[in-house]
């Protein structure tokens, strides 16, 4: 990956924009906040000073106030596009000496002139496919990214995150392995159906047909909250599909230890008519931060990164369907098959989780024959965020052995 950043940077002649020692400036323009992290883990060696703007109105603004020597600029961003962002950036002065070079992953790298011809200075692939499987799914748009070859990794968020919770250690693991993280029906950019099923056995169902989809008839996968329930079921219920299985921090919901209290008040008669958008939204501002240990992970940013969605009324009405659908039967029905199961079995847990009881975790080490618990101090239920290098190696370290 970082060997196309490099060989790309040559071309372009980035190694003699600025002289050695100073500093290059390089303004990154994409509406997807994955590709500023991946960008930025690849860089950070280079002495560049990196600027992210995630529209392209805003990334005239920024080049009106300051001088890039680079700029990476996707092409297709909403408002309007990156060619005509960068036509009029041509036209600004002090943007005269500036390399802009176009960035997609819907091309290919002999797809280079192209771009030079409509004025860019190249063309850069992205280190990230954000791919949308329209119509396909039970007739439902799922929305996922994608990064790396290899054997392929499922990541499977849990409620109410979405696939950026997976956002800091997909770059890791995609330098070893095709990491898929998609937004599960209802959830994130995926489709928010009316009165659709969206419990985490129609889940499961949805994940293997979209893995199906992608060509994929075996899968490692790392799961997180309910996201670990619609694993078990894949596993039980599909275990030629599954190879390895991660589950983390137990919040990957057994036997009955879901829904938590937290959501039963919502689920009342009536609450969901009396909650106006901002009520809702400033409910699930309360609740995000008790999942950590440490408050400070928990910041504004990320907040809106898991809250977005919801934060209309189309996002509320789904929310509140996928609150309704959080029925232990689904997990309580396989715990007997848990025994059966010959998929070697990653546990991983936050010690201090209070929505997910730490007790669980010895109970599903023992339902599970293959199995190994790793607990992680200093972490509570989004674990991932707080501990994402931990993390990281974990999962990488378990699948060294089962690449295929």
């Amino acid at each position: 990956m970082k060997k196309t950043i490099e060989d790309t940077m040559e071309v372009i002649g980035f190694n003699t924009v600025k002289p050695i020692n100073k500093t290059t400036r390089l303004l990154l323009v994409d509406d997807d906040l994955l590709i500023e992290i991946v960008i930025r883990k690849m860089l950070k060696e280079e002495n560049i000073l990196i600027d992210f703007a995630s529209s392209a109105i805003e990334a005239l603004l920024m080049v009106s106030q300051n001088i890039y020597d680079i700029i990476l600029m996707d092409i297709v961003m909403p408002q309007f596009t990156g060619t005509d962002a960068m036509l009029k950036i041509r036209k600004h002065a002090d943007a005269s000496a500036t390399k802009i070079i176009a960035h997609t992953f819907s091309e290919n790298e002999n797809s280079n002139n192209k771009y030079i011809k409509l004025g860019f200075n190249g063309l850069l692939l992205k280190p990230v496919k954000q791919g949308v499987l329209i119509e396909k799914v039970e007739g439902h748009q799922i929305t996922y990214q994608e990064m790396g070859q290899g054997t392929p990794l499922l990541l499977i968020h849990g409620i109410p995150t979405n696939k950026f919770l997976w956002r800091n250690v997909m770059p890791k693991l995609a330098s070893k392995y095709r990491v898929i993280a998609p937004d599960l029906l209802n959830f994130g950019e995926s489709d928010m159906p009316i009165n659709t099923d969206v419990s985490i056995n129609a889940q499961c169902r949805i994940m293997c047909k979209f893995m199906e989809e992608l060509g994929i008839s075996k899968v490692n996968i790392a799961a997180h909250d309910i996201g670990g329930g619609v694993a078990q079921l894949m596993a039980v219920n599909h275990p030629d599909k599954v190879n390895g299985l991660v589950l983390l921090d137990i919040d990957s919901v057994c036997f009955d230890s879901w829904p938590i209290p937290e959501f039963e008040p919502l689920l009342e008669p009536g609450v969901e008519e009396k909650t106006s958008v901002d009520e809702f939204v400033d409910t699930l501002r309360d609740f995000m931060p008790k999942g950590v240990y440490d408050s400070n992970v928990m910041t504004e940013e990320l907040m809106k990164i898991y809250l977005t969605p919801w934060s209309n009324e189309k996002g509320k009405a789904a929310l509140f369907s996928n609150m309704r659908r959080l029925n232990k039967e689904y997990t309580e029905a396989i715990t007997g098959d848990l025994k059966s199961l010959p998929h070697e079995t990653l546990i991983i847990w936050g010690k201090e989780d209070k929505f997910q009881k730490p007790k669980y975790a010895p109970m599903l080490e023992e339902a599970i024959p293959n199995s190994s618990l790793i607990w992680i101090d200093r972490a509570a239920h989004w674990v991932i965020d707080e501990h994402p290098d931990k993390v990281s190696d974990l999962i990488s370290e378990f699948m060294n052995d089962k690449t295929f």
